[in-house]
């Protein structure tokens, strides 16, 4: 008698997923079929700087909280008219930090029906990990790099398991303001005052010795590599592998600080909504090349959007594919 071959299926399902970052917005849809087979339908991000001068006066203002709950319900309205079954919203480091969250909260809610998840900080280093690590196919010693608006994550395990990370309280929007004071070519006085802030948050760090793979994602390592590819405009598939080297840092950090606001919205690969964050970004990557020695990053357009869809679904099969 044949024994019958038995075929591995998936529940289908389609998901979205939201992460307020302390600059960014983003909201990513996918769906997964019956064979596993995981689709992007809609991957978009908008920047209401929720962090605005959270560093000075530890609220979120009134302001960036109207942009973000604005955004917020157009996301809501958006996935809930692509049939979504369901809408999983996550905020990192400034809702963490800020002394009015409940408020904040309360009114993202209210305007946008959305119950959005403070997540813990070893949550958010996590979910950053397997983001970069889930679709590798390797179980090689990573450590994945996501530097945001208010906090940084470093991360390690073999290949997608998470072993470990630390989220430290600094990025580019902190930083901006304030070793960097929003100057648009800052001294080299500033630039060595915020080096030092970085390397003193670093410290908490133990270096893990030489790895396998070094993986950098969200919006420093992207926008950098959008502008080294000269992209007119940008695209995920384009900049995802790309090679991020010490050399390549340091030539952009030189020239971006002696070029004005007009003369760098003219270099191509350029994104307005980011420009100002170039610098502190820059910065840190080259504190961390010098902190962990490794020769590159490999650039992936991922981060916690896409960690908390892969920890939902638990699983599917193959490359993830645009629509």
């Amino acid at each position: 008698m044949e024994c019958e071959t038995k075929i591995m299926t998936f529940k289908k399902r389609r998901l979205a997923t939201i992460d307020l970052g302390t600059n960014s917005l983003l909201m990513l849809i996918a769906e997964r079929d019956e064979q596993g087979n995981l689709t992007i339908l809609h991957d978009e991000l908008q920047t209401p700087r929720l962090g605005e001068g959270l560093r000075e006066t530890g609220k979120i203002s009134d302001a960036a909280m109207e942009r973000a709950a604005s955004t917020l319900k157009d996301y809501a309205a958006k996935a809930n008219s692509m049939n979504v079954e369901k809408i999983l919203a996550t905020t990192t480091s400034a809702m963490r930090e800020a002394s009015n969250q409940k408020e904040v909260l309360e009114r993202f809610q209210s305007v946008s029906g959305l119950d959005v998840e403070v997540i813990t900080p070893n949550e958010e280093a996590r979910l950053t990990y397997i983001s970069s690590t889930s679709e590798q196919g390797h179980e090689d010693p990573s450590m994945v790099v996501d530097i945001g608006g208010g906090s940084t994550e470093i991360t390690w395990g073999l290949g997608p398991r998470f072993d470990g990370g630390r989220s430290l309280k600094f990025g580019t929007v902190k930083l901006l303001e304030g070793p960097l004071q929003r100057l648009e070519m800052p001294t080299q006085a500033t630039l060595e005052q915020t080096r030092t802030e970085i390397n003193q948050y670093l410290t908490r760090v133990t270096a893990l010795g030489e790895l396998d793979h070094y993986y950098g994602t969200a919006g420093s390592f992207t926008h950098l590599s959008s502008l080294e590819l000269q992209l007119s405009s940008y695209s995920a598939e384009a900049v995802s592998g790309h090679k991020i080297t010490p050399a390549m840092v340091g030539t952009w950090l030189d020239r971006l600080c002696t070029l004005s606001r007009e003369q760098k919205m003219a270099l191509p690969g350029i994104d307005p909504r980011r420009m100002d964050l170039l610098i502190p970004g820059c910065l840190i990557i080259e504190c961390l090349f010098k902190k962990f020695g490794n020769q590159d990053f490999t650039v992936y357009d991922r981060g916690i959007r896409y960690g908390k869809l892969f920890d939902a679904l638990r699983g599917f099969t193959g490359q993830v594919l645009a629509a």
